[in-house]
């Protein structure tokens, strides 16, 4: 088994083999992946382990680096991804696949570290034999457009304070003032991944495999928010993926007004429907009141050498802020 930060051509190769073989990733010619290794495993934000046998890439497991914030201090978080066995493996060298699930569980300091993430169908099992535990309450929500209505923004609260709040899209993250909001607002959450400058031009901005588009909502020079926005086709619809989000949860008319905007926006573009992968209490409830409905849900799981940091993920879950912007849910 050996730790990779940041990607050689050789290692690349290796690993686009193995997604290839396996169809990992959906749609993607070989030149795409190796454009989508190199940006995703910047050695400023992640790494991946690989198992080899007889010289050759049989099986994946990688993780973020990022921070956790928490009204208990910061905490090191690492969102496992990647985690891949290849398909005429699987069964036959177990053992090996386990100890390479095993490895992002390695923390120095255990009582201070969480490891977080989105598991697929085929590792679901293993990360629960591994011990860890799904949390609840994480679901996709969806609102369908009615492109009969108006394309004008309602006339919310928030609308009628253009005085105050301006609403903004952007082609990407440029205002240094958007990486205070995640440590001005951690204390409205009880746990919240943090979402500097750096992690989130790297996200976003330097992403080669995707689009967004960012709404940004300023009071004066100060930011109140951020929203993350991708389209693509799904069939012959068009679907909008709000990817991340992040704003006051307990600012009802700003949380509808900041939707408000999207809607003109994928009105504007004759998209179909609307979704978006949240948990937290404050917006799960305001995106209700206006009509989203829950699509799916999610598995979002967990691990934590602390049980009491553990108990309190899992009896809180509402109060924890995950998006698809985290982990590597929309990285494929």
């Amino acid at each position: 088994m050996k730790k990779i930060e940041g990607m050689d051509a050789l290692t690349i190769d290796e690993i686009s083999s193995l997604w290839s073989r396996n169809d990992y990733v959906k749609g993607m010619t070989a030149a795409d992946i190796r454009r989508h290794l190199t940006w995703k495993y910047h050695p400023d934000y992640a790494c991946v382990f690989v198992e080899r046998l007889d010289r050759t890439v049989v099986g994946t497991c990688g993780y973020i680096r990022t921070t956790l914030l928490s009204r208990r201090g910061d905490l090191e978080c690492r969102w496992g991804m990647d985690s891949l066995i290849d398909k005429d493996q699987r069964g036959l060298n177990t053992n090996a696949f386990l100890k390479l699930m095993r490895v992002p569980l390695r923390f120095n300091d255990v009582s201070r570290q969480i490891l977080l993430c989105f598991p697929n169908h085929v590792v679901r099992s293993t990360y629960l034999k591994i011990g860890m535990r799904p949390l609840g309450d994480f679901a996709r929500y969806r609102y369908l457009l009615n492109r009969s209505e108006s394309s004008a923004p309602s006339k919310s609260p928030v609308r009628n304070m253009k005085d105050i709040l301006s609403f903004t899209w952007k082609d990407g993250f440029f205002d240094p003032a958007i990486g205070e909001l995640s440590s001005r607002l951690s204390k409205k959450f009880l746990f919240l991944p943090k979402r500097d400058m750096r992690y989130l031009r790297w996200r976003y901005n330097a992403c080669p495999t995707y689009q967004y588009k960012v709404l940004i909502v300023h009071k004066n020079d100060s930011v109140e928010g951020f929203l993350v926005l991708r389209i693509r086709k799904e069939g012959s619809l068009l679907r909008a993926s709000i990817i991340d989000l992040l704003c006051d949860p307990d600012n009802r008319d700003l949380i509808h007004g900041m939707f408000d905007e999207v809607n003109h926006y994928c009105r504007e573009r004759e998209v179909d429907h609307i979704v978006v992968t949240i948990n937290h209490a404050g917006f799960v409830d305001a995106l209700t009141q206006i009509g989203y409905v829950k699509e799916m849900s999610i598995d979002l799981f967990c691990w934590a050498k602390d049980k009491i940091l553990l108990q309190q993920l899992e009896q809180s879950s509402r109060g924890i802020h995950i998006t698809a912007g985290d982990g590597d849910y929309d990285m494929e």
